[in-house]
């Protein structure tokens, strides 16, 4: 399970996309499709592609980390630490720190 917490402006975003899919898919858009539904959607394709190797893997790990840094962590001083991508294999990287 994971839990996300959004600003509930974000939240209004998210519902406002919905509601516009279902009025442009109509009966093609299952009524059970809702936030969740895309969160999870949206999560599976990542965890997808990126097992797929259709991402670069260094920049998704950049991207993950800059976003955790700015989300996640408390406001307080960070300290940078430099980490290396060795590829093991075509689709796997071990994180050395």
């Amino acid at each position: 399970m994971i839990s996300i917490k959004v600003s509930y402006y974000d939240y209004l975003r998210g519902q406002v996309f919905i509601d516009g899919l279902q009025n442009v898919y109509g009966e093609d858009c299952p009524d059970e499709f809702d936030l969740g539904a895309l969160i999870s959607l949206l999560y599976d394709d990542f965890l997808y592609h990126t097992q797929k190797g259709a991402r670069n893997h260094e920049q998704t790990v950049h991207y993950l980390m800059r976003g955790k840094a700015e989300y996640l962590t408390p406001s307080l001083p960070v300290k940078e630490t430099k980490r290396k991508l060795n590829q093991v294999s075509p689709n796997t990287f071990l994180l050395n720190v």
